[in-house]
């Protein structure tokens, strides 16, 4: 009997064992899996060899794609994300870092940049522009102004130097001082007075209207959204052009997930956000390519734009170009604007010429009756995020096969 029960067991013990793996294995060919939020491209199947290297190449090929497609592979991957982060207090990823007073960074903008590079770039430090940003510059206002446009740009600062009280304390002191990169940027005397003239770097009113709070950058975002970006909006606009007293627009808040949560799968952070209610007030607001009937051909490269509409604002039209720091601020400049058009310049450079065109057509519509703001936050206005996408809008194409 003792001898049947054991024999029983032993056959469990093997049945359980390969129920185990293979239940994720049929799932796994069943259903292949997805990236699964991890921000990497998972590993491809082998293609045919068509050399002995190519041969010995198969067997490492196959094992990772085997790793990387396993069935319920995202199951696992998500709950070992949740252990490091609830029991080790630690992310899956050197994108992200845990600040102070519950503040969560984007420590670095790719897998493979630098640890801590995202705080480095843009507090005190050895860091400096990209070599020829400031000749980038001034020409960049002498091509738009030969257009007729008189173009004014924000750097907007970033979390890391804004809310230096909740940095890693050792880099508190470098991200409280003034003396930032783009600071010294501004300091160059190859920098044409007239263009540092129409450069707003409003640090100090930005670390003033933060304070200690979320009002401008919620502990848990990478990118600026809040009741305080109504503030720097109206600030923006008194430092260049002056404008009236504006629509009154009421707020609302909402518990908004983290936009750095892809970073992560299996984390869910949210902070809760102010935003503008726009209907409310009477401004009709559209987000996203369907805004501009010219893109409808490539709108998957122009998701991040954005029409607002006020017909009790005086007569005036605001060209946002932005990086991806645009979109939550635009629907606070339509108080003052009839019509507001943001661009972000993110996926410019995939354009093709026809394409570029028709983006240059709504750019430089309207002339005499619009102002201009190329808004960036400080990495990308030094680092060559800003040259990359605004430069093929206003230099011709010969100009920039030249320069490229």
């Amino acid at each position: 009997m003792a001898k049947s029960i054991s024999i029983f067991a032993n056959y469990a013990v093997k049945a359980a064992l390969v129920l185990a793996l293979g239940t994720p294995a049929i799932n796994g060919v069943l259903h292949s899996a997805a990236n699964g939020g991890e921000n990497r491209q998972l590993a491809s199947w082998p293609g045919l060899p068509h050399s002995w290297k190519d041969f010995l190449a198969v067997p490492g090929q196959l094992d990772a794609w085997v790793n990387d497609h396993f069935g319920m592979r995202n199951y696992l991957v998500n709950l070992n994300n949740k252990i490091r982060f609830q029991v080790y207090d630690e992310f899956p990823t050197i994108q992200t870092a845990r600040g102070r007073n519950g503040r969560i960074f984007l420590a670095s903008h790719a897998t493979t940049a630098q640890p801590y590079s995202a705080f480095t770039a843009v507090c005190a430090g050895s860091s400096e522009a990209s070599p020829g940003t400031t000749a980038y510059f001034n020409q960049m206002f002498a091509d738009f102004r030969a257009r007729g446009m008189q173009p004014h740009v924000m750097i907007v600062p970033s979390a890391p130097a804004v809310q230096s009280a909740d940095v890693p304390e050792w880099l508190a002191q470098r991200c409280s001082s003034t003396d930032t990169p783009v600071q010294r940027f501004l300091r160059d005397p190859a920098l044409n007075p007239d263009v540092r003239s129409a450069i707003y770097y409003p640090l100090e009113e930005i670390r003033k209207i933060a304070g200690d709070g979320e009002s401008v950058f919620p502990k848990t975002w990478f990118h600026w959204n809040g009741v305080g970006l109504g503030e720097v909006a109206t600030l923006s606009l008194q430092h260049f052009w002056k404008p009236g007293p504006g629509t009154p627009v009421k707020s609302h808040e909402e518990w908004l997930i983290s936009d750095i949560s892809h970073l992560f799968p299996g984390i869910s952070m949210s902070s809760l956000i102010t935003l503008p209610n726009m209907a409310e007030a009477g401004i009709d607001a559209c987000h996203g390519p369907d805004c501009f009937p010219e893109f409808e051909s490539f709108k998957e490269l122009m998701k991040d734009t954005s029409h607002l509409h006020n017909p009790a604002a005086p007569p005036r039209r605001l060209l946002l170009i932005s990086d991806s720091y645009g979109r939550l601020i635009s629907d606070w400049y339509a108080r003052y604007y009839r019509d507001v058009d943001h661009i972000a310049t993110n996926n410019i450079p995939q354009l093709k010429p026809e394409q570029l065109q028709r983006v240059k057509d709504v750019v430089f519509r309207d002339v005499e009756n619009t102002d201009v703001l190329i808004l960036y936050h400080d990495g990308g206005a030094i680092y060559n995020a800003l040259r990359f996408g605004v430069e093929p809008l206003h230099q011709s194409s010969a100009k920039l096969a030249a320069a490229h």
